[in-house]
């Protein structure tokens, strides 16, 4: 059986170490392997899915909003989020997962609810964070660069979390908006192949914690204002650990092997995830 992680840029991903560790320590004959691809060859890609050998696509930017208009099967988390990150046909259907909520959901289960969160970027990782946050947050308010993006999102995420409760703004006011905050996510790429910060320099607010998505080999600027911020965070490393654990039930395998996705992606990674830990400061 082969399994693919589907997106474009994604050389830099430990998935394919991590999963085929995990099948090796199983005794699996399945492998998993990048599908680096352009728009013009996604159709070819879908037409893949076919293959009774092709356990799935993993699916991670520019096209999980893609996989969503592909697939025909859908569960609640992906009709609220409006993205999938995982499809797989079964019977003759497409079917679509996203385990982004639920990764994000549970590391969220780890920490207590918060009264107020400013969420960063309003693409398909933002509307996966929306859909765990609800009945662990308050208030969230959505900042994005497109101001109209972020209004789109509160309007459909209002329809759970409720009227009221999440509201956006203009990313040049998230300056303002972050002291308030007991939750900063960050979902928006900065930080991943630069040395930008969503937030720059900032005095957060007392306790306060930090969700960035991005994930790389060295801290990034956001994950390094929080060790000096003395802020306890779960990095993008822990988010792609979470999602993983995730997807375990739907390749038909217990979560009992959560402990043993753990140990590959470290393997893989070369470090452990922050999850909800104050990282050491780079100042010593």
């Amino acid at each position: 059986m082969r399994l693919y992680l589907l997106g474009r840029g994604i050389q830099h991903s430990r998935s394919p170490g991590m999963w085929n560790g995990v099948f090796r320590r199983l005794g699996l004959d399945w492998r998993y392997g990048l599908l680096d691809v352009a728009e013009d060859g996604l159709q070819a890609a879908l037409e893949q899915l076919q293959d009774p050998q092709v356990l799935g696509y993993n699916v991670t930017m520019p096209y999980k909003a893609w996989a969503f208009a592909r697939s025909e099967g859908r569960s609640r988390d992906v009709q609220r989020a409006q993205g999938c990150n995982w499809l797989r046909m079964q019977d003759g259907r497409l079917n679509g997962e996203n385990t982004d909520v639920e990764g994000a959901r549970m590391l969220l289960a780890a920490v207590p609810p918060v009264d107020r969160a400013l969420l960063l970027g309003a693409g398909g990782t933002a509307a996966a964070m929306l859909t765990a946050l609800d009945g662990r947050v308050d208030h969230v308010v959505v900042a994005n660069r497109t101001y109209r993006r972020a209004v789109d999102l509160v309007g459909r995420a209002s329809s759970w979390l409720g009227r009221g409760r999440v509201g956006a703004i203009p990313w040049e006011q998230r300056m303002s908006e972050a002291p308030k905050a007991s939750l900063l996510i960050n979902t928006t790429p900065l930080g991943t192949r630069d040395d930008r910060s969503p937030l720059e320099e900032m005095q957060p607010r007392d306790g306060a914690m930090v969700y960035d998505a991005v994930y790389r080999a060295e801290p990034t600027p956001l994950q390094l204002q929080a060790a000096r911020w003395g802020l306890a965070m779960a990095d993008g490393l822990a988010h792609l650990e979470a999602q993983a654990v995730a997807l375990l039930p739907l390749l038909g395998l217990p979560l009992d092997h959560a402990d043993l996705v753990r140990s590959c992606l470290r393997a893989a990674s070369g470090r452990e995830p922050h999850r909800w830990r104050v990282p050491a400061s780079p100042d010593g």
